[in-house]
């Protein structure tokens, strides 16, 4: 297989991405390629002339479009896509990013919906927050591997360190004293290179929605997400 001169990182919000994202900038990083890393959802001009500048393209995004999908495919390039109980993504817009229940659903089921097209088209090799590869340094190995780019042990265990909780809360605060963030909603504002925003770090909890949400509400979200858990769920049992 040909080594990927591009990587598209997506998956319903707070499911762990932006970590997942980060994760192949800092495997780029220790391999020393020259990459270029961003969000989007869209095939923009500047995405197209960056790839054709650059040794590798990493972009992370929610609801990337068919057109985006397929340039990446064709680059060539590889599919990641992380994802979690919608109950859980909804609860944790709220608490962290501080939506209101209405936009988070209608934000999370969007992206759901759009997530099983991408499954089914772009095969995309998926991980599962419940499983908790944010929290296993093999995951790091594994991106590394799909990446085209073997890494040490010491590497994996750099980069699991540079993007331990503690090191990302860190980040953050020191962005935040510098002025780059403001009282502007969480999820309105962001670290450019890694795409951390205020406040991004939950408690990584499963099931947080139990304490969160109302039963009406769990069972607004059951509803409204029927073919993303008899996919990735079933049974929905709750």
């Amino acid at each position: 297989m040909k080594t990927p001169k591009a990587i598209i990182v997506s998956g319903l919000q707070r499911s762990g991405s932006t970590w997942l994202f980060n994760v192949a900038r800092e495997v780029a990083k220790l391999a020393t390629v020259d990459f270029f890393s961003c969000y989007s959802d869209a095939l923009k001009s500047e995405l197209i002339t960056k790839a054709q500048n650059s040794a590798l393209l990493i972009v992370k995004a929610h609801t990337p479009a068919r057109e985006l999908c397929d340039f990446i495919q064709s680059s060539p390039g590889i599919f990641f896509a992380t994802y979690r109980d919608p109950r859980d993504c909804v609860a944790s817009l709220m608490t962290q990013f501080k939506l209101g229940f209405d936009e988070a659903l209608a934000s999370v089921t969007r992206t759901s919906n759009w997530f099983i097209q991408l499954d089914k088209s772009y095969k995309p090799f998926l991980l599962c927050y419940e499983k908790k590869f944010t929290q296993d340094p093999l995951t790091i190995r594994l991106v590394a591997d799909k990446m085209g780019y073997p890494i040490s042990d010491l590497d994996i265990d750099t980069i699991y360190q540079t993007l331990s909780p503690e090191s990302i809360a860190s980040l953050i605060t020191l962005r935040d004293e510098n002025g780059h963030f403001t009282d502007a909603r969480p999820d309105k504002q962001y670290d450019r290179e890694t795409h951390w925003h205020p406040n991004h770090l939950g408690d990584g909890s499963v099931g947080k929605y139990q304490t969160v949400l109302t039963l009406a509400q769990q069972r607004r979200i059951l509803q409204q997400n029927v073919p993303f858990y008899l996919r990735y769920y079933a049974p929905a049992d709750q």
